[in-house]
């Protein structure tokens, strides 16, 4: 009721229009000849019988009777009348065929203003590629050139199966707010769409309908008292936004006409229009955002494949002079004991060499342990044997190692214990090699005269080894890559040094693989400071994934989060899903999961218990996941 028709150039009620109002000009015409015509007679006739008086003797009063018994004069006084009442009556309606006739000449006026707005807003929208710079200026546009005082635009997000409210005109900050927290399923929004509903390919549902008062109410608007005939609060118009494919892309949601009636036919087919080319204008934003995004990667991608070629290089390069150093160390020895003839050594020289060529032998292991621990931290092999370990007799022994080479760089080398108790589940193995790789890195880049201090601390749940160096330092800029494998802060330290880039890169795994973490702070000239936090409890490692696409600040975030999730719901698997570039939920971050299952973990939006937890926005506990068919799919 109240729903205007279409009108598509001159309709057949505007020609008949057209047409009676010619009509009753015509006739006005006539009418008006005829009355100038009956006023002239009665004027010459009235004027005869006076002259005849004049003239003739009276005519007897039975003769007036008569001629009054046989009908009135042409124009009397009553014919005149009558005409006046049917020209003003004609009037009246050429005047009414007028209004109507110019009210038709005005809504195509209005009509064309409208399409000109939109033809100009559509090359607005087709120029503008960020996406939430987009729907805004949509939504601003139906509001604007369409009539509708507010407009709700809900999208579809790819790889989702929720329409999302995006893009607002005419609603204030909280009924946004409000929204935006409202997402309606596409199951459910294909259940409005009715055929009884259908206007053109939209749907416009009336509050007298049932289905008016049982669809979902994230926000109201307040329109005051309306008449029957006028658009209602309750009332409801749908324009689903499909691609060339059929492919539902999101819809728009209108409400409070400024003529307050429901929208026309030919004002629905323009929202429509408008629709068609707003989608149009939503994918090509996407695909430019996926080609940015894409580019972005392609030049992340090239950046790293530089990185990792110089990486190579200085890795292939240290690792040659590593290699070099000792064995020509060993080469030399052994050459120089080959020619000396039987019993031309002493036994103490004998000795002497031998123990050197003993270290260099321990100093290549280590090179070669190095690079096999970082292929098997990777691969996930290596599986540490944890038990009860002092740290305190741990790092004293590696003290005790490293004071000859200390002694002999003339550095001062210390252990401070703070802490009373200093026991804590780890592999004794790992934490050997831990210790020996952030101390003897310490002595090896502190100058004669410096000092290394190894501090002792911790509280009722860890353990804390901090190592101090007064050493030539490391630049802010290189702190966050300094636990990254084959890096090394200046290539020619290396050489002065020694080292192949991979201790740091070891301890972190070491760290890692126990629960803890490991930091580094440093400026250049003012020394090191390498500090290792370990649980005392026993924790499994948390896993992120390889190619995880988030910034290197923020896997310490996750980290943090998988950690405390384990801690207080005292879990021994815990996994963090997100969704992945193709949509599909895959695992970022893990602790106690097999690395194949983190890599292989694929699941569909809206299936299993993580498709329900993402779609219904809630925590879900199940207790036998085989036998909950109802979340688990």
């Amino acid at each position: 009721m109240g729903r205007r028709s279409v009108n598509q150039g001159p309709s057949q009620s505007e020609l008949h229009m057209r047409g009676e109002l010619d009509r009753s000009r015509r006739e006005l015409a006539k009418l008006k000849k005829g009355m100038v015509a009956s006023a002239a007679t009665a004027e010459s006739e009235s004027a005869t019988p006076a002259a005849v008086s004049e003239s003739a003797p009276a005519v007897p009063a039975a003769a007036d009777a008569g001629a009054g018994s046989r009908g009135r004069a042409p124009g009397s006084p009553g014919d005149v009348e009558a005409l006046r009442q049917q020209v003003a009556e004609l009037t009246a309606t050429r005047q009414r065929l007028g209004r109507l006739y110019f009210g038709q000449i005005e809504e195509t006026r209005q009509r064309g203003k409208r399409l000109r707005q939109i033809l100009e807003s559509i090359g607005q929208i087709n120029s503008e590629l960020d996406l939430d710079s987009l729907l805004p200026r949509i939504a601003g546009i139906v509001s604007a050139s369409l009539g509708f005082r507010v407009v709700l635009i809900h999208i579809l997000d790819p790889g989702s199966d929720r329409l999302r409210a995006s893009a607002f005109a005419g609603i204030d900050d909280a009924g946004r707010a409000q929204l935006e927290l409202t997402d309606v399923a596409v199951e459910e929004f294909g259940s409005w769409l009715r055929e009884e509903f259908r206007v053109s390919r939209s749907y416009f549902i009336s509050h007298q309908h049932e289905l008016s008062r049982q669809l979902q109410k994230g926000y109201r608007t307040s329109l005051g008292p309306r008449e029957e005939w006028e658009w209602h609060q309750e009332d409801v118009l749908l324009v689903p936004l499909k691609n060339r494919n059929g492919d539902l892309v999101g819809y728009f949601s209108v409400d409070d006409p400024e003529d307050r009636l429901v929208p026309s036919t030919e004002t629905v087919e323009l929202l429509e229009v408008f629709g068609h080319h707003a989608v149009v204008a939503i994918e090509n934003a996407r695909l430019y955002h996926e080609r940015e995004v894409q580019a972005r990667q392609l030049r992340e991608a090239g950046q790293r494949s530089q990185e990792l070629h110089s990486l190579r290089s200085n890795f292939i390069s240290a690792v040659s002079h590593e290699l070099r150093t000792p064995l020509t160390t060993i080469r030399a020895f052994l050459d120089t004991m080959l020619a000396v003839p039987e019993g031309g050594l002493s036994q103490d020289r004998r000795q002497h060499f031998l123990g050197i060529m003993n270290e260099e032998t321990q100093r290549l292991a280590r090179l070669i342990e190095s690079v096999l621990d970082i292929n098997r931290f990777d691969s996930g092999d290596l599986r540490p044997e944890r038990e009860s370990v002092d740290v305190v007799e741990v790092v004293a022994n590696t003290v005790r190692l490293l004071t000859q080479a200390a002694e002999a760089g003339q550095v001062s080398l210390k252990l401070v214990n703070d802490c009373a108790d200093t026991l804590t589940e780890a592999d004794p193995d790992q934490l050997r090699q831990l210790t020996l790789h952030l101390v003897s890195n310490a002595v090896k880049v502190t100058l004669p005269g410096g000092a290394v201090t190894v501090f002792l601390s911790g509280s009722a749940e860890e353990v804390a080894l901090r190592v101090e160096d007064t050493g030539i330092g490391i630049p802010e800029a290189a702190l966050e890559k300094v636990f990254e494998r084959f890096y090394q802060v200046d290539s020619s330290l290396a050489r002065r040094f020694g080292g192949a880039g991979l201790g740091l890169a070891v301890c972190k795994s070491i760290v890692e693989w126990h629960g803890g973490r490991i930091t580094a702070e440093s400026a250049p000239g003012r020394g090191s400071c390498f500090t290792v936090v370990l649980p005392r409890r026993s924790r499994p490692r948390v896993a992120l994934q390889s190619d995880l696409p988030v910034p290197r600040a923020s896997e310490g975030l996750l980290r943090l989060a998988i950690d405390m999730v384990a801690e207080v719901m005292d879990a021994r698997v815990v996994s963090l899903l997100a969704p992945g570039p193709d949509g599909d939920f895959v695992v970022c971050a893990a602790v106690g999961l097999d690395a194949r299952v983190m890599r292989e973990t694929r699941i569909r939006p809206g299936t299993g218990v993580v498709g329900w937890v993402a779609e219904n926005r809630r925590p879900l506990c199940v207790s036998n996941a085989q036998e909950s068919g109802d979340v688990t799919g």
